[in-house]
Parts: C-alpha cells; structure tokens; sequence
C-alpha cells in the first residue's frame, strides 16, 4: 500500500513523497523530521486528504477559555 508524507507548517499541508509501505513511510518522515526543522512530517494513506483526519487529541476552539 501507498502512503504519503505531508508536512505541516503554519497549518498548510504539504505532500512531499509518496512511499510504499506504512513502515517505510513512518521512517522516512522520521528521518525527514530530523534533517529539516521547516515543520511537522506525517503519514496519511494516498487516497487520504492531509489534515481531514479527525484527532481526539486536536484543539478545540474553546481550549482558550
């Protein structure tokens, strides 16, 4: 299976590369993680828009109050 790497800076996605395999995909944004500090590397799946992925960890607009 196909994934990609996007990266994420300012809130704009981003692809960068498209690699076979979850492991592989996984360790190459870790090492692109590593050699850039432009932002922040992530897998999605190829068919997968990056950043509609729902996070139980995600902001709420109400954090603030």
């Amino acid at each position: 299976m196909t994934f990609q790497i996007a990266r994420r800076a300012f809130s704009n996605y981003t692809t960068v590369e498209m690699v076979e395999g979850y492991v592989a995909a996984h360790l190459r944004s870790m090492e692109l993680q590593a050699a850039n500090a432009d932002g922040e590397y992530m897998v999605f799946r190829a068919d997968e828009a990056p950043g509609q992925r729902f996070s139980p960890a995600s902001q709420s607009p109400l954090d603030w109050l």
